[in-house]
């Protein structure tokens, strides 16, 4: 079932378009991530679902009611702030229970509602310390506990992670889908981080100077890019362009050939890309593969990476366990197959 519809909606601040005609449908118990960098309108978009802006144009839905007028407190949202926006002189218990005490909700309900929604995020002990005795990690469980307390029919998240360090990071994204999947909450994540938009979206958002470039699974997003800007912002990518030959090989500029991983028209001008784990490193043939020089090896403790000179760019080649070693400024061959874009292609 539709949870949430944003139909047509743009944004502009003066003379400057954040957003622009963005449409987007999201089920519910959904969690979907809007991803891209700074300036792209992640973070303007989810304001607008929130009712913290307005749009210039267009409409905001959620539950099937249109919510695009009204103010914060009518959406029955939660919102996760990147700086936690915890009061520093109240309480743990306090700071959840800040909103049911503005809705005028009894205090036996504020009592059982707190101490579970606490439960959750695994801070029950914790509900008299104030938010200077805590941990960034436990800062960011409470302000989620605030949240959920509302009973939600949204949960809207606003980079939340990204103040916390990589390994403390990696276990809240963990809890965060645990806590997510236990509710069934409907749940738009913003965030800049590719790895972190995978690894808990269902679906991913990728926008770009405030349209969005792709919808797609976490899967589709990264191995069938439609653009070359989706394909270099979602992880890395080795692009090249070139013409179709009969239908299944892309031929160079400077006459190399790369075989594509699926079907083009033959004859149309167009750009294609690999992933550094999709290639492998060998010694040059007659077969007419991209070649380049081996740079050196990089060493990273769970795995390594070639690097490898390619006319007038450095690329990465992830190195596998048994693969050969090859010595600094000898010539390799690349084996790889090239995921063809179909976004941009040109018949001639």
């Amino acid at each position: 079932m539709q949870q949430i519809r944003i139909a047509g909606v743009s944004k502009r601040f003066d003379d400057y378009l954040a957003l622009d005609r963005v449409t987007l449908d999201v089920e519910g118990g959904e969690f979907l991530s809007i991803l891209g960098p700074s300036g792209c309108g992640k973070s303007t978009l989810l304001r607008i679902i929130a009712g913290l802006e307005m749009p210039s144009d267009g409409d905001v839905h959620i539950a099937g009611k249109r919510v695009t007028g009204d103010p914060v407190w009518k959406r029955e949202i939660g919102f996760v702030f990147q700086n936690f926006a915890l009061w520093p002189h109240l309480s743990v218990f306090r700071n959840v229970s800040m909103g049911l005490e503005l809705r005028k909700v009894s205090k036996a309900e504020i009592d059982t509602r707190v101490r579970e929604a606490l439960r959750l995020v695994q801070l029950d002990a914790l509900a008299n310390r104030l938010p200077a005795q805590l941990s960034g990690g436990q800062q960011q469980r409470v302000a989620l506990a605030r949240a959920v307390v509302l009973k939600p029919k949204v949960l809207l998240l606003d980079e939340p992670l990204s103040a916390l360090d990589k390994n403390l990071r990696q276990d809240m994204q963990v809890e965060l889908k645990s806590l997510q999947r236990t509710l069934g909450l409907t749940s738009i994540f913003v965030t800049h981080d590719q790895e972190e938009a995978l690894s808990l979206s269902d679906r991913v958002v990728v926008m770009n100077k405030g349209v969005i470039e792709q919808v797609g699974t976490p899967q589709e997003i990264y191995s069938t890019p439609r653009t070359e800007y989706v394909a270099g912002f979602v992880g890395e990518a080795c692009f090249f362009h070139g013409i179709v030959e009969g239908g299944n090989v892309l031929r160079l500029a400077d006459g190399a050939a790369v075989p594509l991983a699926a079907p083009a028209p033959t004859g149309a001008r167009i750009a294609a890309f690999v992933r550094p784990e999709w290639i492998k490193l060998e010694t040059p043939s007659n077969g007419g593969a991209p070649a380049g020089v081996f740079e050196r090896l990089i060493y990273f403790g769970q795995s390594s990476d070639y690097l490898v000179r390619l006319g007038d760019r450095q690329i990465r080649v992830k190195h596998r366990d048994g693969d050969r070693v090859f010595a600094n400024g000898e010539a390799v061959a690349l084996n790889c197959k090239a995921w063809p874009l179909a976004a941009g292609a040109q018949a001639l």
